[in-house]
């Protein structure tokens, strides 16, 4: 980001997760829906972080994804 961002830099860890659904006033933790989706590491920390504010895994969805090492050759 340019040198004007304020808001978080980085890859979000358990911490991050959780300030910034704090940030949410009013938000019901346990009602909530949550959709995951990025690198396995990434991933985890946000589950674990679900998982300290009582979310239920039923309200976690998670999407994994992974770049290929071999892309497909174009043509």
């Amino acid at each position: 980001p340019s040198s004007s961002w304020t808001s978080h830099k980085g890859r979000l860890s358990q911490s991050e997760v959780i300030k910034l659904l704090e940030e949410f006033k009013g938000l019901k933790f346990e009602e909530a829906e949550y959709f995951i989706c990025g690198p396995e590491g990434m991933m985890e920390e946000a589950q674990k972080a679900l998982q300290i504010l009582k979310v239920p895994k039923e309200k976690i969805r998670r999407e994994s994804f992974v770049s290929s090492s071999n892309p497909e050759p174009s043509g």
